[in-house]
């Protein structure tokens, strides 16, 4: 008898201790958002969100409307505007999918610290979203593109990232940890790769542009978007980016093309090794910066025998010309023009010399643009590609 009375009183208490899923939410109820952008207003945040249309996406039929919903709120906190969607929206907006956040122009010259200490607190936020910086245009307007090859527009904001990021060179990944950390850290600023949209004024924000071969508006990533603290002071081009990524060892593989007057040696890099040393001049900081990358030729359109073993070396050391020549354009628009220590050699220096950096840091903006910095960079070139010789090289008479 006590034993069956424990055994009811364990049950009667387990299934009061069990809450069950007390704080979930039906899948159709929700509206799922897979980016979020944020621009300038008048009354400060304009924000604009996309969630996923499940009935169109989820359709084994053709798509004969819109895969993602577009909408947009102003208010003057990003939590207001939010808030206000519901106004519009007839599902809770569920922010826990997000894949992109695109910040307009304008909000990322005047700071983007409110936009991160909203995205931070968000408990409904997971950290594995990316940002971009709509370079000269507003985040809504990107949002508003439909992508012809991707069925979810952010789907195709991410994978050209991580796509470029790996076999390109002149963009970044970057998530809200790294962001921050690059804002509040001694001796670094942050970058986000900026995107922008290219073509003519054209109806993209309908399906009618997944019936186009040769879509007329387009959505393209376009380098590096420079930052001081938390606000935008500029940009990088293609070269200067990938110079970028050179001297922070931010390069996975790409390819690069050395000149000459009958044509040119096509290289694809397969391996970056770079590093950073602090050393003192006269008890000044300076910086040094190794490069050291491994490629192999993938093409020959000039009259270069690639067998001989003084053309190999003639074009690696035409390849480490090029690429330093890309990593000094990257340090002068840097130091020179936008005064901003994106490649982190404060907090070298405050690594090797933590004394000497406590004496420049108050003055570091105006010290980085003095800095000296050494750059050198060595080319080893492994292979020759499937053909050892050009298809079309004259045979010496």
């Amino acid at each position: 008898m006590r034993k069956a009375r424990l055994i009811f009183i364990v049950i009667i208490f387990v299934n009061f201790s069990i809450s069950g899923c007390w704080s979930s939410k039906e899948i159709n109820t929700l509206g799922i958002v897979t980016a979020i952008g944020v621009d300038k207003c008048p009354e400060g945040y304009k924000v604009t969100i996309q969630i996923l249309n499940a009935k169109a996406v989820a359709s084994k039929e053709p798509i004969t409307e819109s895969p993602v919903i577009v909408i947009e709120q102003e208010g003057e906190s990003i939590s207001q505007a939010v808030r206000r969607m519901t106004n519009l929206s007839s599902r809770k907006v569920y922010m826990s999918h997000i894949r992109t956040i695109v910040i307009g122009e304008d909000i990322a010259r005047e700071g983007i610290s409110g936009i991160l200490d909203y995205l931070i607190r968000n408990e409904d936020l997971r950290t594995d979203y990316f940002f971009v910086e709509a370079k000269g245009d507003t985040a809504h307007r990107v949002l508003d593109i439909i992508t012809p090859l991707e069925t979810i527009p952010a789907n195709k904001i991410i994978d050209s990232l991580k796509e470029s990021k790996i076999s390109w060179a002149p963009t970044k990944t970057v998530r809200i940890i790294e962001l921050m950390n690059a804002i509040i850290a001694e001796g670094k600023e942050p970058v986000i790769t900026a995107v922008e949209i290219i073509g003519k004024e054209y109806e993209a924000h309908t399906t009618d542009i997944m019936k186009q071969i040769h879509p007329e508006e387009r959505i393209k990533l376009s380098g590096m978007s420079v930052y001081k603290r938390d606000k935008l002071v500029g940009y990088l081009d293609e070269d200067e980016s990938k110079g970028y990524n050179y001297i922070t060892n931010n390069v996975t593989r790409t390819i690069g093309q050395l000149q000459f007057e009958d044509g040119y040696v096509g290289l694809e890099i397969n391996k970056v090794r770079s590093k950073q040393k602090a050393y003192l001049i006269d008890n000044k900081p300076a910086i040094k910066t190794i490069i050291e990358l491994e490629a192999n030729i993938n093409v020959v359109e000039c009259n270069i025998d690639v067998t001989k073993e003084e053309n190999i070396r003639m074009l690696e050391k035409k390849a480490a010309e090029r690429g330093k020549e890309i990593c000094m354009k990257a340090l002068r628009k840097a130091q020179e023009e936008l005064q901003s220590d994106i490649f982190g050699f404060g907090n070298t220096i405050h690594k090797r010399y933590p004394k000497i950096w406590k004496e420049v840091k108050n003055n570091w903006d105006s010290e980085f643009t003095r800095l000296p910095v050494d750059i050198q960079v060595s080319v080893e070139i492994k292979g020759l590609g499937t053909a050892s010789k050009p298809f079309f090289l004259k045979e010496e008479e």
